[in-house]
């Protein structure tokens, strides 16, 4: 059970990063631009799925919520600081430096995320190396693919992995969307993982 308590808080806790973030991301592959600025909100809920753990058991549901400021350093390069509140006693804040950097204009990105979660017992600090994959459709509707792994730095949690899929809606996709998104959180040496879904906002400023 001590083995599934701590896949648990490393999985809860890394799920709910902005990037989106299952890892909830709420993003495309689009970049900001020299000089662009973007806020993004987003209310995420996640759902525990782990073997023989009377203390978390299988529906066990965590809700967080967060902000997320991007701004363009150069027209492919960004960088992104968010905030997210998790209902989670031990880490329930979590700070999230995100540099991201445009592969293929609109359709590749890549981003190394720095995370730091905090509570009343611990701290955690981790890396989210992630690939974002995306796929316009028409100027209102696109799909995103983000595969990504997390890595405790300094700390003794396995490696965990990720994948997500997210929708962007709107009637001006350059300036603002509504981003549905849906993922799972898995580490490959046992049967925990985490099931998240959740609703994002972009609005673009310049």
């Amino acid at each position: 059970m001590k083995k599934c308590t701590l896949s648990f808080l490393f999985l809860i806790a890394l799920a709910v990063s902005l990037k989106a973030q299952l890892n909830q991301n709420y993003e495309s592959a689009s970049t900001l631009g020299k000089k662009g600025m973007n806020l993004s909100s987003y209310y995420s809920s996640l759902q525990l799925v782990c073997d023989h753990s009377p203390e978390y058991p299988d529906n066990e549901y965590i809700r967080n919520f967060g902000l997320r400021l991007g701004y363009g350093i150069t027209n492919r390069f960004d960088l992104q600081l968010s905030y997210t509140y998790l209902s989670l006693v031990d880490l329930n804040h979590h700070f999230c430096i995100s540099p991201k950097y445009s592969i293929y204009k609109n359709k590749i990105a890549a981003s190394i995320p720095l995370s730091f979660y905090f509570g009343n017992e611990g701290k955690l600090f981790t890396l989210s190396p992630k690939i974002i994959l995306t796929q316009p459709i028409s100027q209102y509707f696109d799909i995103s693919l983000i595969p990504k792994m997390e890595i405790a730095v300094g700390g003794s949690f396995e490696r965990f992995y990720s994948v997500s899929i997210g929708f962007g809606v709107s009637k001006n996709l350059q300036k603002w969307a509504i981003r549905p998104e849906l993922g799972l959180y898995h580490k490959l040496s046992s049967s925990s993982a985490v099931w998240s879904y959740g609703l994002g906002f972009q609005y673009k400023f310049k």
